[in-house]
């Protein structure tokens, strides 16, 4: 497995801070679970709803502190825990409180490190372009197995050698490396298909660019076990 410098990407955490105080921190929801994590999964997001100086990565331990939470990370937590456990679409028929514990095994970025409203607007694409080098080193410091940008391929610069070899679909993956696969997918707060659909999608896509599932998931048998309350 390869290493992952933790001091180095608080580092770099902190040189984004430096340059703007009101960032929102993001990244691995608990450090040791992603590391020791055999199908590493980086979601890739839009923005937080919302500025100011706080953490992601702390929210998402405990989402249940904001009533709405479900409406982006629920889709996060089901499709995650699915992909952590090697379920078929099938299986995904709970809810998403039952699993957010498997936030802790995922990362969850976003281009705009400020956060905004429930809609796009130039402050968006001014802070993208702030930020996008900062992606770019996030995505090289955790060394994802799976990149999910969900809604945010065409802000993506550091792609755009790929996105022809994307197809038109809302959802298609690419293999990017030996060790690292690319999905184009909806945004996760998305109400026009089902997140079970969107799983199922996402495994589609990954098989067809040489992802077998049953064989890149490694994970212990107790990450299967651990839900939340």
């Amino acid at each position: 497995m390869q290493e992952l410098d933790k001091i180095k990407y608080e580092q770099l955490i902190q040189s984004i801070r430096t340059k703007d105080p009101e960032i929102i921190a993001d990244g691995p929801v608990d450090w040791s679970r992603y590391v020791k994590s055999k199908i590493r999964i980086l979601w890739i997001l839009r923005e937080t709803n919302g500025g100011g100086d706080w953490d992601l990565r702390e929210f998402l331990t405990n989402p249940f502190s904001y009533k709405n939470w479900h409406s982006t990370f629920g889709a996060v937590a089901k499709i995650s825990h699915c992909f952590l456990n090697d379920l078929s679409p099938e299986e995904l028929n709970f809810n998403a409180r039952s699993v957010a514990d498997s936030l802790k095994d995922i990362a969850v970025i976003n281009v705009n490190k400020k956060g905004g409203a429930s809609h796009i607007d130039n402050n968006y694409y001014k802070n993208l372009k702030a930020f996008i080098n900062d992606v770019k080193s996030q995505i090289q410091i955790l060394k994802p197995k799976i990149i999910i940008a969900a809604g945010t391929l065409d802000q993506l610069a550091m792609f755009d050698d790929h996105k022809e070899k994307l197809n038109s679909m809302p959802i298609s993956a690419i293999k990017l490396t030996k060790k690292q696969w690319l999905v184009k997918s909806y945004h996760t707060a998305q109400r026009s298909i089902t997140v079970r659909k969107m799983y199922e999608m996402m495994l589609l896509s990954l098989e067809k660019a040489d992802w077998k599932k049953s064989t890149n998931n490694a994970n212990s048998a107790d990450a299967k076990n651990r839900t939340a309350d």
